[in-house]
């Protein structure tokens, strides 16, 4: 038995937009940033950016994980400050303009990168 992996073929269109909206969002562009951002997502993209004011200036992003769910794609971007990181999961899909916008913002917070990870709860051997 052999198994096929399947790879999503990303929309080089999406790539510049996460790239454009990443690169205006390091450089605090807001308006060149909110052109991505649809209104259902304003809001929690306003709140996750509030937060990064102790690590700001924002100094670069990474593109950490992206993968297909249906017409819409979700892209995890680490965007590194002086003090610590913020990772943002952003579900990305296209508007009826053929535009790519964020439709979905999850925080998946602030991290320090001194911290080490929490040590994971053991699993328990008979569950």
């Amino acid at each position: 038995m052999t198994l096929k992996v399947r790879r999503a073929i990303v929309p080089p269109e999406l790539d510049e937009a996460v790239a454009a909206h990443a690169a205006a969002t390091v450089a605090n562009d807001p308006a060149a940033a909110n052109r991505f951002i649809d209104a259902r997502a304003a809001g929690a993209i306003a709140e996750a950016l509030a937060r990064t004011a102790p690590i700001r200036p924002l100094a670069g992003y990474a593109v950490t994980a992206r993968a297909r769910l249906g017409f819409h794609y979700l892209v995890k971007v680490r965007f590194a400050g002086r003090a610590g990181d913020l990772v943002l999961q952003n579900r990305w899909s296209r508007d009826d303009d053929g535009r790519w916008r964020i439709i979905e913002c999850d925080d998946l917070g602030v991290k320090s990168p001194w911290k080490k990870p929490n040590k994971p709860d053991p699993v328990a051997a008979d569950a």
